[in-house]
């Protein structure tokens, strides 16, 4: 419960200097520092560079929603950090689908058009598991 005060009340300064400020004034090591805090921070930042993005979705895979156009880079490390990212990845190419089935075979659930390489690997992960 302490924790989770705490969490709030550090997200709300977060975004209170973020919105006093500007994110786009605010140099790469501080909205890293920012995303480190809370993943939700990069909401607020405009175009963050792609150090950013990365610190953001190391943080939680939940970021990668709030980032528009996300490199194969950023993608790639958000379904590193979880395979579930990939539902969030609008037409994912055949490396980051690859990346997210290696991780968790069951992530081929949330590719629409997923890969045959792709489906191969989820296919003998499933029946790895029998």
């Amino acid at each position: 419960m302490k924790r989770n005060v705490f969490s709030s009340v550090v997200m709300g300064l977060v975004l209170i200097g973020l919105s006093e400020v500007g994110a786009s004034s605010l140099d790469t090591e501080k909205q890293i520092e920012a995303v480190k805090q809370s993943y939700l921070a990069i909401k607020k930042m405009d175009h963050p560079a792609k150090e950013v993005q990365i610190a953001a979705v190391k943080e939680s895979y939940h970021a990668i929603q709030y980032i528009k156009n996300p490199t194969k880079e950023v993608q790639i490390a958000a379904v590193k950090q979880d395979a579930r990212a990939i539902k969030f990845i609008e037409n994912p190419d055949k490396e980051v689908q690859i990346a997210a089935v290696k991780q968790n075979y069951e992530a081929i659930k949330y590719i629409k058009n997923p890969d045959s390489e792709a489906t191969q690997i989820a296919h003998a992960g499933i029946l790895s598991n029998r």
